[in-house]
């Protein structure tokens, strides 16, 4: 694939996981910037879809957190400009996106700066609105919302 900047290698192709409680998408900050990125990561070394999964939870959610396997269902794929500084410079990511349910309380490791349970349209002021990543902004969580695994906060309050 070659993209407008002529750059071959403008793609990170990444796994993602969607972990939903009460109607709120699990989100990480890096360290390494601002935007709020779902947990997963690059495949290493041969690894599928599912191991990628297992092995970036534990590193960036904590050993003692585990995917439930059951749990875990394809939800699809998604492409858009990459998070962070690799962004700003034309990077695109590709996510596989799985849904699934951890087992055990996640905390922010050496990689994750902070953990929030996010809720689309929850916020207070727009002075609250997180900043996410363009991926998870523009194609996840409107995929998410529409098919009612994330419910939107905004939506839930004006038909109380």
């Amino acid at each position: 694939m070659t993209f407008e900047n002529g750059n071959k290698s403008a793609m990170f192709d990444k796994v993602g996981l969607a972990t939903v409680r009460d109607g709120r998408l699990l989100l990480c900050r890096p360290h390494a910037y601002e935007d709020l990125i779902l947990p997963g990561g690059i495949r290493e070394n041969g690894e599928d879809d599912i191991a990628c999964l297992r092995r970036e939870v534990a590193e960036e959610l904590g050993p003692e957190v585990y995917l439930e396997d059951a749990s875990l269902a394809f939800f699809g794929e998604f492409d858009d400009i990459a998070g962070g500084p690799a962004g700003v410079h034309g990077k695109r990511v590709n996510i596989r996106l799985y849904r699934g349910t951890l087992v055990g309380t996640p905390r922010a490791s050496d990689e994750i700066r902070d953990l929030i349970w996010y809720q689309p349209g929850g916020q207070v002021t727009p002075h609250a609105q997180p900043k996410l990543s363009p991926i998870v902004r523009n194609k996840i969580i409107p995929a998410l919302v529409a098919a009612g695994v994330v419910v939107d906060g905004a939506e839930a309050s004006e038909t109380s």
